[in-house]
């Protein structure tokens, strides 16, 4: 059953909203999340919108008019990115772009949802990547990709197929045959909840994400979709993929306390009566570090790409000005970073 799109945004309100995710139960978050050949969130299932509805939404509704700041807004570029990454000793995160971060954690290196190139299948990308993925071979070492779905976003084909053949790649279930066509024979799919050992003492967990997937050839929610966490006894990584807020923050920053640094997107959340059930806006991110009791966030999935209404930089200047006012209990330190700085955690 669909769900008119005008009446829709006319009916949407943030607090019923927020009222609806806290009503939620969350021992749905371990229950089985696959049926009819779907996989699907079981504490929450997403309104059903049909094609129609996403074309009137798209076409026919009167769309938010931002003002020319937030239209302009794009995050600057630090020089010498290279020379910095090689120059760091300790662990370290870097941003390269949208959702594509390089990390350093315990001595190896670890890149999310790699994202080089210059359109999403139709958004052309507003920022160049920190490094391009040939700068990022020639550091010469081991990376091991972390994959959270299946999206044009996050796993880009073009990307995949520049890294070095027999990269090793994490992905949630249903990606293993697409990821080894594109370049890699060493990928392993995980369930949510379910871990693999690397070494050196990190596991890396596939956890829940509120979400969905669809690519072309493979159907709508064929392939699951979630976030990571890197769990070492000395501290954590979370890496947040595409998500609405959900009580699973919570219960992940329960299950892994310890967690180091968040990485948390923020774009893509308006409008908010249509984006607000798949993407966080800043204030909910804010929420979502609380939640994980996360001593450090990075906000990403902005900056590079206009996949909802809002301009790509439009995100940081939400999260700016919600910080500016006090509005958030978020205690920790927020790396609103250029592209390409590096930080250690």
């Amino acid at each position: 059953m669909t769900v008119s799109a005008l009446e829709d945004k006319n009916s949407f309100s943030e607090k019923k909203w927020s009222e609806s995710v806290m009503a939620t139960d969350s021992l749905m978050l371990s229950v089985s999340h696959f049926k009819n050949g779907e996989y699907f969130n079981p504490w929450k299932p997403m309104p059903e919108k049909g094609f129609l509805e996403v074309m009137k939404w798209r076409f026919l509704l009167e769309k938010e008019k931002f003002s020319e700041e937030e239209e302009s807004f794009l995050p600057n570029t630090v020089p010498d990115v290279l020379k910095k990454i090689k120059e760091t000793k300790n662990d370290f995160a870097l941003w390269i772009g949208h959702s594509t971060v390089l990390i350093k954690f315990k001595g190896h290196y670890f890149l999310t949802d790699p994202m080089f190139s210059n359109r999403a299948v139709i958004p052309k990308r507003s920022t160049k990547p920190a490094i391009t993925s040939k700068e990022l071979l020639s550091l010469n070492v081991p990376i091991t990709v972390l994959l959270t779905h299946n999206h044009y976003d996050h796993l880009d084909a073009k990307s995949i197929k520049a890294l070095p053949a027999g990269t090793v790649v994490y992905a949630p279930l249903g990606l293993k045959e697409i990821v080894e066509k594109m370049n890699s024979k060493k990928v392993y799919e995980l369930d949510w909840w379910q871990a693999a050992d690397f070494c050196d003492g990190i596991k890396i967990h596939a956890v829940p994400a509120q979400h969905w997937s669809l690519r072309a050839f493979s159907g709508r929610n064929k392939t699951l979709w979630c976030s990571f966490v890197l769990e070492t006894p000395e501290g954590s990584i979370f890496i947040g993929g595409d998500s609405g807020y959900f009580k699973g923050f919570q219960e992940i920053g329960r299950r892994f306390p310890g967690i180091k640094l968040a990485l948390l997107p923020i774009g893509a959340s308006r409008p908010r009566w249509f984006m607000h059930y798949s993407h966080i806006n800043s204030s909910e991110m804010l929420q979502a570090a609380a939640d994980l009791g996360a001593a450090a966030v990075l906000p990403i999935h902005w900056g590079a790409f206009r996949l909802g209404e809002e301009p790509p930089g439009y995100p940081a200047l939400e999260l700016k000005r919600i910080i500016s006012a006090g509005q958030t209990d978020y205690k920790g330190q927020i790396h609103l970073s250029d592209l390409g700085e590096v930080f250690g955690f």
